[in-house]
């Protein structure tokens, strides 16, 4: 029982760790989003939901200069020359 109680609560304890390692001045922005999620939905709130879904930034085609850069990046993750993401988060101390 306790080991189901100990995996629950590791949502919050990351959570926790991710709060803690945002600059004071950071927390604003962050408190103002988490109280847009937390807040009960209307229909003004899923008609802006739906404009953000469908908005003209996802539709946007690649120029020749990202495809080369996804191109290269591809290579390195095939050469095994990228950091994982593990190794990335025990850097920032999450």
């Amino acid at each position: 029982m306790s080991t189901i109680k100990s995996k629950q609560n590791q949502p919050k304890k990351y959570l926790y760790k991710l709060l803690d390692s945002f600059e004071e001045k950071d927390l604003y922005v962050v408190k103002s989003f988490l109280e847009f999620l937390h807040k009960p939905k209307s229909n003004r709130d899923d008609l802006f939901l739906k404009r953000l879904l469908n908005s003209d930034y996802e539709k946007v085609e690649l120029n020749e200069k990202t495809k080369l850069e996804l191109k290269k990046a591809r290579a390195e993750v095939k050469k095994k020359k990228y950091t994982s993401l593990d190794k990335v988060m025990k850097e920032f101390g999450i």
